[in-house]
């Protein structure tokens, strides 16, 4: 048994450990009730009893109010739905001590539309070298470091970094609504869309903002067209692109600025026309749809340059050479017919811009009495550039007995070759002195068989001069030729 020496010595001794480890401070911070800068130095600290769960991060609640973070708050939570944008102002960052946290979140799902919570510095402070960052979704978040003197960093970031998307041109936040391009502050949808811009003045500019739409122009009148330069001013930069199309019968004339539209300085949209438009950066170029040579262009009775407007590509072509005059008539015989012209048609590639000559073959002149003498050729073929060329008729011999008719004209290209009539011969008649009746002359395509006649020539285009009736008299002149273009 331990005396009472011993019980004496062991009360001592443990006196001493006492004395000289000293008493337990009971003014150590636990896990629960330590200041902010503990908790930051003893984040290691598990703990038992109960702090054995780490609850040293501070906790303020805010409802659909403004508010002012506490130097001494760790997280900021949201409690019931914003009527408006609050702004949520920061504690400065010498205040709540460098390498702390401070985290901010919509817990309740309180952001909804343009009411969002707008987290805001003190003083002069900056976040992520701004003046305030904003919370725009629901149950967005966002964790922030303070360096202890002036700065607070995002250590991490969650949904509502982008708090707000508008739809350009092309795309389109509602499929219901007219082409609605309303902002989507939380979730939407994006769909394409080629939105309608209808236009009726005579005068009109397409518009930087005209990206990815259908414009119409709709005036009866013609209509001029502006647009600016490609790539000038920030605005039509490369890839930007519209539709443009014409409805009525006013030509629509679009021209840009400095730029050239399709290699040309301007561009033309006939009633039915489609064009996309695309820049380059520097011109515009196009992708058009024309309504196929349904246009008359330009007829040629003489010889001329055809230059294709802008867009034109092909074009359909028409050529008629032509006719043979007829010979002058002696005092017992009537004349012979001249030959019509051939003819010639086909679609035709040209170049917008770029001339195409044009030939016109005029008619066979009239052999005279004197003599007499025979009708003349077709001055030469009728030719769109070497695409089509239709020969001349030939002249009709000196009506000196019975005599053939004028050669008739050929045609040696396109798509469609039609060969003029020959002229009619002037048949030998065996009455009294053998006098002979005059001859027809050679129709062309479209025109008619010309029948001898006392005064008159070769009906256009191509026609061969008819034979002459009176005996003792000039011939006649053929038809002239002609080339009509339709784009």
């Amino acid at each position: 048994m331990i005396n009472l020496i011993q019980r004496a010595a062991i009360a001592l001794l443990v006196l001493g450990i006492f004395v000289l480890l000293g008493a337990p401070n009971t003014t150590q911070p636990n896990l629960i009730n330590m200041t902010l800068s503990q908790c930051t130095l003893n984040q290691w600290i598990m703990g038992t009893g109960a702090g054995a769960v780490p609850k040293c991060a501070v906790t303020h609640t805010t409802g659909d109010a403004t508010v002012v973070i506490a130097s001494g708050t760790n997280i900021e939570l949201t409690t019931t739905n914003l009527t408006a944008s609050r702004a949520w102002t920061l504690p400065t960052a010498a205040a709540y001590g460098q390498g702390n946290h401070l985290w901010i979140s919509d817990v309740a799902g309180a952001i909804n539309g343009a009411n969002t919570i707008v987290v805001t510095r003190a003083g002069a402070d900056t976040i992520n070298g701004a003046t305030t960052a904003t919370l725009a979704s629901q149950y967005a978040f966002i964790e922030l470091v303070s360096d202890g003197t002036s700065k607070w960093n995002f250590a991490a970031a969650g949904s509502g970094t982008v708090t707000s998307v508008t739809p350009g041109n092309g795309l389109v936040s509602s499929i219901t609504a007219s082409c609605s391009q309303s902002a989507i502050t939380t979730s939407g949808t994006l769909s394409g869309a080629m939105c309608v811009d209808a236009r009726t003045s005579t005068t009109e500019a397409i518009t930087d903002s005209d990206r990815a739409k259908i414009v119409t122009f709709s005036n009866a009148s013609a209509t001029a067209v502006s647009i600016a330069q490609a790539g000038a001013s920030s605005a039509f930069q490369s890839g930007w692109f519209t539709w443009v199309r014409n409805l009525n019968t006013g030509l629509v004339t679009i021209t840009p600025a400095t730029s050239t539209i399709d290699a040309s300085t301007t561009f033309t949209l006939r009633r039915g026309d489609f064009v996309a438009i695309v820049s380059d950066g520097t011109n515009y170029q196009v992708m058009s749809s024309r309504q196929c040579c349904t246009h008359l262009s330009q007829v040629f009775t003489s010889s001329g340059t055809y230059t294709p407007g802008p867009g034109i590509y092909f074009v359909r072509g028409q050529a008629w050479g032509p006719g043979g005059g007829s010979g002058g008539t002696d005092a017992s015989h009537g004349g012979a017919g001249g030959g019509g012209g051939g003819y010639c048609e086909d679609t035709v590639a040209v170049v917008p811009g770029s001339g195409v000559t044009v030939t016109v073959g005029t008619g066979g002149t009239a052999g005279s009495a004197t003599g007499p003498t025979a009708g003349g050729n077709g001055s030469s073929a009728t030719s769109f550039g070497s695409s089509l060329v239709a020969t001349a008729g030939g002249g009709s011999a000196a009506a000196t007995g019975g005599i053939a008719g004028g050669a008739a004209g050929v045609c040696s290209t396109g798509a469609i070759k039609v060969s003029g009539g020959a002229g009619g011969q002037n048949n030998y008649i065996a009455n009294g002195g053998g006098a002979t009746a005059a001859g027809p002359g050679g129709g062309a395509y479209g025109t008619p068989i010309t029948p001898a006649v006392t005064s008159g020539s070769g009906v256009e285009p191509g026609g061969g001069a008819p034979g002459q009736i009176l005996f003792g008299n000039a011939g006649f002149a053929g038809g002239n030729g002609r080339v009509i273009v339709w784009d």
